[in-house]
C-alpha cells in the first residue's frame, strides 16, 4: 500500500490516505496513521453520535456513520472505516478530533483557536465554531502577519515558556468569507461533502515555534459597530480553560492536572482582549486592525544574525 509522508505540528506524519498536508520525503515517521478493518453493520449501527472511551496513552473516538479512530502513544492513529465512509469524512474527523487526541498525548494541549505570529510573539483567536477564527486570521495575514495555525492550535511548555506549535500552510473558509475577501470557490478542495467550506493555502506561514504574546476571544453581537474589551487577568484562566480543544477527551486520558497547569501558566503570562463584531456586513479587515491596534503588534520580522 503506497504511503504518503506529511508534515504538521512540527510531526512527520505516515499515511496510507490523501492529506491536505504538505509532503516531505526521506525522513522518519513521527506518527503512523494505519488503516483497519471495515467494520461491519452491527458495529456500524452500534456507532451513535460521537462517543469515546480511553485511558493514559489510549483513547478511542467513534464517530456515527464513519469511522472509529483509535490513538495510541501519541503516535499512532488506527481509522476502522465504515464501508459507506467518504474520504472527506474520514480526513475531516482525522484532521480535527483524532490529531487534537493525538497531541494531548504528546503533551502538546491543542485549542480552539487560529494563530499569527507577531513581533511580540503568536497571537491566538479562540472563539467558538463560526466566531470568525479562519476568517480573523486571513484577514491579519493579508496585512502582513504569518499564519502559524488554523483552527486548532497546540501549547507546549518549552524551556518554562508557553509556545504555540506550527501547523501547515491551509486554512478552511465558508464561501462567504471567500466571496468577501474575493477568492472563488470553483478551484478549491472541499472540507467535507455537501458542506460549503473550502481549503484555503495560505502563502504566509510560520513554520517555527512561537511563545504566546496574548489571545483573542471573537465573538458575534447584533450590534452595528466592532467592539474591543480587555479581560482582566483574573478571567483569563476562565477563558483559555473554555476554549480547550475536544477539553472532554482528557479527563479519561487522566490529563487534567497537565491541562490545568498550561491554562493557568497562559492566564498569568497572555494579555486577552475580546471583539465582538456583527454578522453582517463582512468585516473581516476591520476586526484585523482592531485587533492590531487594541494589542500594540505588527508583523513578525525575523532576526538576522
Amino acid at each position: 500500500m503506497t504511503q504518503f509522508l506529511y508534515r504538521a505540528y512540527e510531526l512527520t506524519i505516515s499515511s496510507p490516505i490523501v492529506l491536505p498536508l504538505p509532503e516531505v520525503s526521506d525522513r522518519g515517521a513521527d506518527v503512523r496513521i494505519v488503516l483497519g478493518a471495515n467494520l461491519d453493520a452491527g458495529e456500524a449501527n452500534e456507532l451513535a453520535g460521537h462517543r469515546w472511551v480511553g485511558r493514559s496513552g489510549w483513547f478511542k473516538l467513534m464517530v456515527q456513520g464513519v469511522a472509529q479512530y483509535v490513538i495510541e502513544e501519541g503516535c499512532i492513529i488506527t481509522i476502522n472505516p465504515t464501508k459507506t465512509a467518504s474520504h472527506s469524512d474520514l480526513v475531516a474527523f482525522l484532521m480535527s478530533s483524532a490529531l487534537g487526541a493525538l497531541l494531548q498525548q504528546r503533551g502538546a494541549l491543542p485549542f480552539h483557536a487560529s494563530t499569527v505570529a507577531t513581533n511580540r510573539g503568536a497571537v491566538l483567536m479562540l472563539g467558538k465554531s463560526g466566531a470568525g477564527k479562519s476568517t480573523t486570521m486571513t484577514a491579519l495575514t493579508r496585512r502582513g502577519f504569518a499564519m502559524v495555525s488554523d483552527d486548532i492550535t497546540p501549547v507546549s511548555l518549552r524551556n518554562g515558556q508557553l509556545v504555540a506549535l506550527p501547523a501547515y500552510p491551509s486554512t478552511r473558509l465558508w464561501a462567504d468569507a471567500l466571496d468577501g475577501f474575493g477568492y472563488s470557490a470553483e478551484l478549491l478542495l472541499s472540507v467535507r461533502e455537501n458542506i460549503s467550506k473550502y481549503y484555503l493555502n495560505i502563502g504566509t506561514f510560520h513554520d517555527q515555534p512561537e511563545q504566546v504574546a496574548g489571545g483573542v476571544i471573537l465573538q458575534v453581537h447584533n450590534e452595528p459597530q466592532i467592539e474591543v474589551t480587555h479581560i482582566p487577568a483574573s478571567e483569563a484562566f476562565g477563558v483559555f480553560s473554555r476554549f480547550t480543544f475536544r477539553k472532554r477527551f482528557l479527563k479519561c486520558q487522566n490529563l487534567l492536572p497537565f491541562q490545568f497547569s498550561v491554562t493557568t501558566a497562559l492566564a498569568k503570562g497572555a494579555p486577552v482582549i475580546r471583539v465582538n463584531r456583527p454578522m453582517a456586513p463582512f468585516c473581516a479587515d476591520e476586526v484585523a486592525e482592531k485587533i492590531t491596534n487594541a494589542l500594540a503588534i505588527a508583523p513578525y520580522q525575523p532576526v538576522i544574525a
